[in-house]
Formats: C-alpha cells, sequence, structure tokens
C-alpha cells in the first residue's frame, strides 16, 4: 500500500485497559520520534461501557469513542484496527476488519485455539492479496536488546545453537483472596500463565534461534481452584473481591513448565508462572551455541550479556552491552548513548513497524503465521501436560500422527498443467507435492500480485487430497551467483529475469525472485524453499590454470553477499532455504559445504536439501554426510544415481547427453541405482528428521509414468516403523 507523502494513518482500538493504554502510548508517540511516511490518527477508540470508554479516549488522546467494535470498523478515518481485547473475541474482530478493507494489528495471543487461529491466517492471507497488513503484537520482540540479539545470533556470534532456557514470572495472583478475573477464566483467556506469559517466551525463542520448535513435553498445574468472584467490572491486573462468600471455579492453568527441541537438534526449556512471590515481570532468556551464549533480562532491557567462547580461557566471561547506541535497533529516534528505554517504548516500536509493513507493502513481522505457529506450539503443551506424553505442534489436527510424507516434486512434470499432475499424484499414491516455480504450477509473481491466485492453488491441492511442504526454485536461484551469465541461463529462466541479458543485471533479478518466493511461500503457508544458489567458482573446479590465492575465498564472499539479503527475507519471512548440494554449484560436496555454511555464518535461515545422486557419481557417503550435518537437513529429495565406469569413461560425462550408453554414470529411477536407500533411511530416523521426502523422478530409459510410482512403492518399502521395544528387552531382569 503506497502512502502519499504527508497523509495520515487513522487508528482504531478495539480495548482501552492494560494493554490499551500500552497501544495507546505507542501511537501517541510514534509520530514524534520516527520520521515516518504517515503520521498516525487516533481516529477512536472502542469499548462497551460509554462512560469507561469516553474517560479512556480523554485520557490516552483518542478523537472519538465507540461503543461497538463493528461501528469503528465502519469508521472512514479509520485504516488500521489495533484489536486489544480478551482473546475470546480476536478472530471475530480481526476477520471483521479485514474483510472491510482495514489493517489489523493484533494483541498477543493471537487467539484462545488453533482453529481461530488458522480462520485469522487465512482471513490475512486474503487480505494481503489486496495489499493489507496483519500483524500480532509481540511487543518484546521490539525491545532494542532482543532485536539486537536476533542479529548477533543471525550472524552467527554464538556458533551453532544448542540450548536455549526462557522463563517468564509473575506474582499477581499468589494471593488465594485474589478475584477470579477475566484472564483465570478459559472462556475468556482460552489458557492462564501458558497463554498470557508463555506465548511470548516460546516467540521469543524461535525468534532468536530463527527457527521452529517441533515438540515439547510439559506439565502444567492450578494451585487455587477456586477464587472469590469479581466486585464489579476488572480491567488490566488489577481487582478485589465482592467480599461475600460467593467463589467460582479457575479454568486455566497458573504454571506451565515444558521442554522442547528445534528442527536443528537444539533443545528449550520454559517455564512460566503467575506464582513466584516477588517476581512482578521477570523475564529471562539465555541462547548457548557451540561459539558463545547471549543472555537478556527484561529487568534489565537495555542490557545484553554476551560470552565469546573463541577467546582463550584466561580471559573469557560474559560482557555486558550496554544497548542505547544510535546504531543499535530503534534507537536512531531517541536519547543520546546512556539514556535508557522503558516497557512503553516497545509499543513505540511496535506502532513504527506497523506503519512502515504499510507503506513498504512488506509482509509484517511477527505476522498472523508467526502467531498461528505460538498456538500450535502452546496447544502441543496442553495435549502434553493432560496426557503426560510428548506431542508435536503439527499444522493442523488432521496431521497428528501421521506419518512420514512422500511427495512428487513437479520439476520433471511441468510441461503438464498442474491439475493433471495432481490428478497423476493422487491416483499414483503421493500425499503431496513439491511444487516447482516453472511451468504453470507455483508462479511467484502471480502469487504476490494476482489476488485469488494461491486460493486457486489451494483449491486446487485440496480437490485432490494434496498437501504442499516445499517449493522449489532451482532456476533463478542459479543465476544469483553464477559467472559467466549466458545462453543456458536465457534458456532456464523466466523472461522478466532475463531482460537484457546484463549479466549483473540478471543476477539481481534472480536475486529479488529468490527473496519473492520467501514471501509467496510464507503466504501460500509453506516454510521450506528449496534451490540452487549459482557459484562464481564452479569453472575453477579442475584448479587449471592455478588459481590465484584469494580466487575461492572470493567467491564465497560473493555468494555471502548475493544470500545474506536474501536470506534476511527469509528470515522476516518465517521460512527456511534448503540449498541443494549439487556440482555447479557454491556447495557440491562435503567441504564445500563446510566452506558455504561458514560464509553465512551458520545462520538457520540456511541449510540443505539432501540429494543423495550426486554423493553417489562423486564417490560421496551419503549416510556419513547426514549424520555430519544433521542440523541443516531440511528437506530431502529421492533421486538416484548408477554408476556404469568401464575405464573409458569418468565421471565427468564426457559432455556426453544423458540416457548414452558411453557415459560413466547416469540418473536412474529410485531403487534401479546405487543410492544406499535403507542406510538412508535407517539415518533420517536416527537424526529425528520426520519431514516430507519428495521424489525426483529422472530416468532416460523408463517412462515417468512407469516410474513415478515404483519409485514410490521402493521408497516406502525402506522407511519401516521403528521398533517399539528393544530387541535385547527378553534377555535383562534376573540371574544369568
Amino acid at each position: 500500500m503506497e502512502i502519499p507523502e504527508g497523509k495520515t494513518l487513522g487508528v482504531g482500538m478495539v480495548g482501552y485497559a492494560f494493554m490499551g493504554a500500552a497501544h495507546s502510548q505507542g501511537w501517541r508517540t510514534v509520530g514524534r520520534v520516527f520520521d515516518l511516511p504517515a503520521r498516525p490518527a487516533m481516529s477512536a477508540v472502542c469499548g462497551r461501557d460509554a462512560d469507561a470508554v469516553r474517560a479512556a479516549a480523554d485520557r490516552h488522546g483518542w478523537a472519538a469513542a465507540e461503543t461497538d467494535w463493528r461501528a469503528l470498523i465502519a469508521r472512514d478515518d479509520v485504516q488500521v484496527v489495533d484489536v486489544c481485547t480478551p482473546g475470546d473475541s480476536h478472530a471475530e474482530i480481526a476477520v471483521a476488519a479485514l474483510e472491510a478493507g482495514k489493517h489489523v494489528l493484533c494483541e498477543k495471543p493471537l487467539a484462545n485455539s488453533v482453529a481461530e487461529a488458522e480462520t485469522m491466517v487465512e482471513a490475512a492471507r486474503r487480505a494481503r492479496e489486496r495489499g493489507l497488513v496483519a500483524m500480532v503484537g509481540f511487543n518484546y520482540r521490539r525491545a532494542p536488546a532482543i532485536a539486537y540479539a536476533r542479529r548477533m545470533v543471525a550472524d552467527g556470534r554464538i556458533g551453532v545453537l544448542r540450548h536455549v532456557r526462557v522463563t517468564y514470572l509473575q506474582d499477581w495472583i499468589v494471593d488465594p483472596e485474589y478475584p477470579l478475573v477475566w484472564r483465570l477464566r478459559r472462556e475468556y483467556a482460552g489458557s492462564g500463565a501458558l497463554g498470557d506469559l508463555g506465548s511470548h517466551i516460546v516467540d521469543l525463542a524461535q525468534h532468536l534461534a530463527g527457527e521452529r520448535l517441533i515438540g515439547v513435553s510439559a506439565l502444567t498445574e492450578t494451585f487455587i481452584r477456586e477464587r472469590p468472584l469479581p466486585a464489579g467490572a476488572v480491567a488490566g491486573l488489577g481487582g478485589s473481591g465482592a467480599g461475600g462468600a460467593a467463589r467460582g471455579p479457575v479454568t486455566v492453568d497458573d504454571a506451565a513448565l515444558f521442554t522442547g527441541r528445534f528442527g536443528s537438534g537444539a533443545v528449550a526449556s520454559f517455564e512460566a508462572s503467575r506464582f513466584a512471590a516477588g517476581r512482578k515481570n521477570s523475564l529471562r532468556i539465555e541462547l548457548n551455541g557451540d561459539r558463545g551464549s547471549l543472555a537478556f533480562d527484561l529487568e534489565r532491557l537495555n542490557e545484553l550479556s554476551f560470552h565469546d567462547h573463541t577467546e582463550p580461557a584466561i580471559d573469557s566471561g560474559f560482557r555486558r552491552i550496554l544497548v542505547t547506541e544510535p546504531e543499535h535497533p530503534y534507537l536512531e529516534g531517541w536519547w543520546p548513548p546512556g539514556h535508557a528505554l522503558g516497557y512503553e517504548h516497545t509499543f513505540v516500536h511496535q506502532a513504527r513497524d506497523m506503519v512502515l509493513a504499510i507503506a513498504d507493502g512488506t509482509g509484517p513481522e511477527p505476522s498472523f503465521e508467526d502467531g498461528l505457529q505460538v498456538q500450535r506450539v502452546l496447544a502441543a503443551v496442553e495435549e502434553s501436560a493432560e496426557k503426560n506424553c510428548v506431542y508435536t505442534p503439527y499444522p493442523s489436527e488432521e496431521e497428528a500422527g501421521m506419518p512420514r510424507p512422500f511427495t512428487l516434486f513437479t520439476g520433471q512434470w511441468a510441461d503438464l498443467p498442474l491439475e493433471e499432475v495432481c490428478r497423476l499424484a493422487r491416483d499414483f499414491g503421493y500425499d503431496g507435492l513439491e511444487l516447482a516455480c516453472w511451468g504453470d504450477h507455483f508462479e511467484v509473481d502471480r502469487a504476490l500480485g494476482e489476488p485469488g491466485y494461491l486460493d486457486g492453488r489451494r483449491e486446487l491441492l485440496e480437490k485432490y487430497g494434496l498437501t504442499c511442504w516445499a517449493i522449489s526454485n532451482h532456476l533463478v536461484g542459479q543465476a544469483v551467483c553464477d559467472s559467466p551469465i549466458d545462453e543456458r541461463h536465457k534458456a532456464i529462466v523466466p523472461a522478466r529475469i532475463w531482460g537484457d541479458g546484463d549479466a549483473e543485471g540478471v543476477r539481481r533479478r534472480a536475486a529479488a525472485e529468490m527473496a519473492d518466493t520467501a514471501r509467496a511461500a510464507a503466504a501460500f503457508g509453506v516454510r521450506t524453499v528449496i534451490g540452487f544458489t549459482g557459484s562464481s567458482i564452479w569453472h575453477l573446479v579442475a584448479m587449471f590454470p592455478p588459481v590465484v590465492p584469494g580466487m575461492i575465498e572470493r567467491g564465497y564472499e560473493d555468494f555471502a553477499e548475493r544470500w545474506n539479503p536474501i536470506l534476511d527475507v527469509f528470515d522476516a519471512e518465517g521460512v527456511r532455504f534448503a540449498h541443494e548440494v549439487h556440482p555447479s554449484e557454491i556447495a557440491y560436496d562435503y567441504w564445500t559445504t563446510h566452506q558455504a555454511l561458514e560464509a553465512v555464518n551458520h545462520r538457520p535461515a540456511f541449510g540443505l536439501n539432501f540429494d543423495p545422486s550426486h554423493f553417489v557419481w562423486q564417490d560421496l557417503d551419503p549416510v556419513g554426510f547426514l549424520w555430519d550435518f544433521r542440523d541443516r537437513i531440511y528437506h530431502v529429495d529421492c533421486k538416484e544415481a548408477r554408476k556404469r565406469l568401464d575405464g573409458r569413461n569418468g565421471r565427468l560425462g564426457s559432455h556426453l547427453p544423458w540416457g548414452d550408453p558411453r557415459r560413466g554414470w547416469d540418473f536412474v529411477s529410485a531403487g534401479h541405482g546405487d543410492v544406499p536407500w535403507e542406510d538412508v533411511f535407517r539415518m533420517l530416523r536416527s537424526i529425528g528428521y520426520d519431514g516430507p521426502v519428495s521424489v525426483e523422478w529422472e530416468d532416460a530409459g523408463m517412462d515417468r509414468l512407469t516410474g513415478a510410482p515404483e519409485a514410490l512403492a521402493r521408497l516406502k518399502h525402506f522407511d519401516f516403523d521403528p521398533p517399539t521395544a528393544s530387541f535385547d528387552a527378553a534377555f535383562g531382569g534376573g540371574d544369568k
């Protein structure tokens, strides 16, 4: 959405209590602190009590007051609706506002259930196609120290993440006579400490780690089961009992403790309690990596503690970083260095980011999709606590307990319309598709610019009972770093990327398209994009003429310079890039994969698509590779290769076409070559990879209508269930 210079952006807020006051402070202050493309105008505030909402409007600076949120949404002077109500009304208000053409900022947690949150995400996706922004208010992300910590983690300052521990402790309900306010009733709040505090710490852990939790184990407890009914309406965290004997049941948790695991293998521990006597609003988070650690304490919110584990032990230890410099996030508009900010400033920064997202037309952070992910984790925590077992935050209830999905990569089927590929995949027995960004299967420009395009793709997949877990954009990714750029690239990239053929122009447009692919994937609800990176140094692989010192290093520097800005967008959208280790790429074998990861400081947004076919013909060990890079396996493509070296041919193909019997190796249908599939699947299970396995079918000697279903059957044969008991369990117990 373009905002004319000098234009105001009318804000309407629903709810005016504790969070409403904090949000009001943000809207009232942001235009005085930051240079923005539009100045927020506090048009109207809404609440059910006419006198109270009028008083709130006068106190906080709102121009008008409404008693019906529908009337607020209908106002012509309101372009942004800020939802600060209890969680039971978030979905209804936010969806109605988006459908009415308003931007939406919604307080956390996004909703009271996964189902409600999914409804909100769908509404946000439809609204995004009309240029509307929907953001969830995890305000602690906006503390400058947290924002700087995120940058440090992404820059590799603590190395490979191993452990995250977070606590959020309060004490405002320790008194058993504290009244039964809405936050203690499930029908209004959804949950207790888990949703109120736990949503913050789950979001912070995932935000700072740059990845998502894939499993949790939890326990929760309600210490005081009944409380006195409140004396009249109670706002915020205050209140008193009615003074009589009437009491009501507490229907939410008072404390939640849980552990979790990230997809990379890092572990996390969480504690959220409103029964920590003496702790008023104590939020602490620490991240430990193999190169260092970072710690943040909300009670010292202008500081970070950082330990660099690469320093000599004699000098090592935690050091204090005072996050008040103008170069630190958000601080360009505030006071001179050393002048501290506070809790309320996070809401000013939140308002700033909302206005900029609207003006720039970029995906907001955190998005409704981020809020949904947190909601899924909270639901998994509750399920784990109830059933005393480990639960995974699956994308939907229908997928709970689902076996590993097998998908068909559509790249080799791009000559067929997507609906025909969907029909074939269903008939073959596949669970879903890995959609290629060529042919008509998934067009990035249309996904971002054409209303209804993504809904049409979803409907087509649903029609055939299929799901998409990953999107592939190998062809455009190849052009980001390649040198030279020539007619080979013209043949594989869209005309709008090729343009006039100027090499650097092609690279820049390819980079922009890869960033847009992350945005399109996020809008489609897909969290993994697979592709190539290209390489400016692949042509040096023969090492003759001898490379000049520094040439290889400059190639990796070029890769990092071109891909880090792309990966910044992946981070912002909550999407991961899975690079396919492949000759012609910056990472094509074991050691070059190490170098590529080091070049981007091991940032979590950059991982690997495991395709063992390229390991076979290079005489690499695909199984050992899986183990050594187990924290970076973001996707698996099953493609097969077979060697037939006879003394006259070699690994490099002899410039012979695919299928020529004189070649030293060729691609064949899965199960017909040299990939040790049983060992591969056993290792995937050992490293905890439970994501999709995609069949990338290539065979110059077999019809694809025969090969694709046969490959699926062969691979499923190796994906057997793990044992439910140890094979030697019967030998235990008793004297031998």
